[in-house]
């Protein structure tokens, strides 16, 4: 007789376990418990993967850049090359239909020569819809252009003099160029000078909808620009080293704006 009553209070106990038991009900999570009475807030979901991306291809007078050779023509008749072109863009916005917008947010380094300039960006969902354009900072804007943020190569090997205000570059493109016969060095290496900010927004208009919660960006950069458009920008005259030359910044800053075009933004 006690045997038989211990055993019937020993299931008793763990039917009302049971009956209590705690954990994710939810069939569509991923830790679903099928034996769980009660849901205790902790079910997990696969989280799904949005992978934006930007790339970036440099051409010059429409032809993929061939490095250090000088076989390109200056603007004003004269040869040059191109050696390196690094940058940084930041804070992308999409221009939707609808007067919203969707910044995109964060700082990205380019080295055209360190193999194809795609990045990946972003894994944020970005809204279905309708867009009319795009926009970003050429360079570092104030918000991203702090010193000792980049800690390890390559973008730390980006900085800006401190007594020139600090930060990093915006861009590095630097190669030869034939002058009369004689083979100079040049160097546009841009950035802020004594406080005055030189980035500047880069605004491109182009149709595009998003369907997936993904965007895939695709430009040139038309090397040749940054040396005209609106200004006619001579080696000769501005020299090989222009980083503390506030006419030369502000030439390069002008050119800047018509040196982006879209490929496709799908």
């Amino acid at each position: 007789m006690f045997n038989k009553k211990v055993l019937m209070f020993a299931t008793l106990i763990v039917l009302l376990i049971s009956c209590k038991k705690e954990g994710c009900t939810d069939p569509s999570a991923l830790n679903y418990d099928s034996h769980a009475k009660k849901d205790n807030g902790n079910c997990e979901y696969s989280i799904e993967a949005f992978n934006s991306q930007l790339s970036i291809t440099p051409l010059v007078n429409s032809y993929n850049v061939v490095y250090d050779t000088i076989i390109y023509q200056h603007p004003l008749g004269y040869n040059f090359s191109v050696a390196t072109l690094k940058f940084f863009i930041s804070d992308v916005v999409l221009y939707g239909d609808n007067g919203d917008s969707v910044v995109l947010g964060g700082a990205h380094y380019f080295d055209s020569k360190e193999g194809p300039m795609d990045v990946q960006l972003w894994s944020q969902e970005i809204p279905d819809g309708l867009y009319s354009g795009i926009g970003f900072d050429f360079g570092l804007n104030e918000n991203h252009n702090v010193s000792g943020v980049y800690t390890n190569p390559p973008e730390s090997l980006m900085e800006w003099p401190v007594p020139m205000g600090g930060g990093y570059h915006y861009m590095k493109l630097e190669g030869k160029y034939d002058s009369l016969g004689i083979i100079k060095n040049y160097n546009l290496h841009t950035g802020g000078l004594n406080g005055d900010p030189y980035h500047f927004k880069v605004m491109l208009n182009h149709g595009f909808s998003i369907n997936d919660g993904d965007v895939n960006i695709d430009l040139n950069m038309n090397v040749e620009n940054w040396l005209q458009q609106p200004n006619s920008f001579d080696f000769n005259v501005y020299g090989s080293a222009i980083m503390g030359n506030q006419a030369a910044q502000i030439a390069l800053m002008e050119n800047g704006i018509n040196v982006f075009s879209v490929v496709d933004i799908h």
